[in-house]
């Protein structure tokens, strides 16, 4: 053996060309690779695994970059459900709040109208069958119905009776018998309405 490289005479279209392939066998100075020697058929075995295994490396890539798209464009999708998320939420912390607000306040008002209520029952003196009627009402709607009723409700004044009622457009004054007379009359129809 020589201590050169074994070539072979191959190329494009038939043409022979030199190639050296390194051996793992060392020559006689023992430490130098010698080159082995491949036929031409081997070679283009050689070139049609380089060129499959290129083109499925290409596949691969163009497989990678096509998951790396549809894994952004998901990311983005994803994002952008997320900001939607968010503003609804603040939507929704607002209203909220908004709702707390507005219930304390609704709170406020129907414990001065209850207090009200109750001021407006003491005073009216309201029976009790009227009472128990408006315990299933809202304060507003009790509130409502005392004072659209406070005049049915209102206890009736003791007055005097006005005996002069009949006589004072015409200016007279009445003598003592005859407003006697009057409250005697008076009397006795009273005991009548009773009777």
């Amino acid at each position: 053996m020589s201590d050169m490289p074994e070539t072979t005479a191959t190329g494009r279209e038939g043409q022979e060309t030199e190639e050296t392939t390194p051996t793992t066998e060392t020559g006689a100075e023992g430490g130098t690779p010698q080159a082995e020697t491949k036929t031409p058929d081997e070679l283009a075995a050689l070139r049609a695994q380089l060129k499959t295994a290129n083109d499925e490396s290409a596949a691969r890539r163009h497989k990678i970059k096509e998951l790396e798209d549809q894994i952004t464009a998901a990311s983005r999708k994803d994002m952008d459900e997320v900001d939607r998320l968010k503003a609804e939420l603040a939507d929704l912390k607002g209203a909220s709040q908004a709702r707390d607000e507005l219930s304390a306040r609704i709170e406020r008002y129907e414990t001065v109208i209850q207090s009200q209520v109750d001021q407006l029952l003491k005073e009216l003196k309201v029976p009790d069958y009227i009472t128990t009627l408006l315990e299933s009402k809202t304060p507003a709607d009790k509130l409502d119905y005392l004072l659209a009723n406070r005049d049915k409700l209102q206890p009736a004044e003791k007055r005097k009776p006005d005996f002069e009622a009949d006589r004072k457009g015409s200016g007279k004054q009445l003598s003592d018998k005859e407003k006697e007379a009057r409250q005697t009359a008076l009397r006795q129809r009273m005991r009548l309405r009773r009777r």
